[in-house]
């Protein structure tokens, strides 16, 4: 089981695998919309942690794509939350939250930057808050074993 860490930026990266590791947990960075996208189609993650400003392709301009791979990882029964450093505002914080309907309403929690380990801490609680997620991932194993299929919503 690992989690999916949607994140461009290589020392937002670097705090994130360092986070995860101290937990014990496995973590797969990846750094663009599109190579996110293709390994939620490919693999079941125990949950997502996704930056709201991504590129579409490596070596092009971040934007606001977080909520599509986020949107997918919906789909495909992911439990997702967002960790976003710069969309709302510039400074020495983050913001956590749970959908794209808090991109609209400016909700969220305050959280330390990216660069700190306490960022990573609050996203993985408001993530492991959204229901038992080894649960929900041996679930979607099953039905891919049984089906030979990733699981989707109807």
């Amino acid at each position: 089981m690992k989690v999916l860490v949607v994140e461009d930026r290589f020392d937002n990266a670097v705090v994130a695998l360092q986070f995860f590791k101290e937990k014990g947990i496995e973590a797969e960075v990846i750094g663009t919309a599109n190579n996110a996208k293709k390994k939620l189609e490919k693999e079941a993650y125990l949950g997502a942690i996704i930056d709201v400003e991504i590129p579409q392709a490596i070596g092009e301009t971040p934007q606001v794509l977080g909520p599509g791979v986020g949107e997918l990882a919906k789909e495909l029964g992911t439990p997702h939350v967002y960790l976003t450093g710069g969309y709302f505002h510039h400074g020495p914080q983050a913001k956590v939250f749970v959908d794209e309907f808090c991109l609209e309403q400016d909700e969220g929690n305050m959280v330390p930057d990216k660069t700190d380990l306490g960022a990573w801490e609050a996203a993985w609680d408001v993530l492991r808050s959204l229901g038992n997620l080894e649960e929900i991932y041996e679930s979607r194993v099953r039905y891919q074993k049984f089906t030979g299929e990733m699981y989707r919503r109807a």
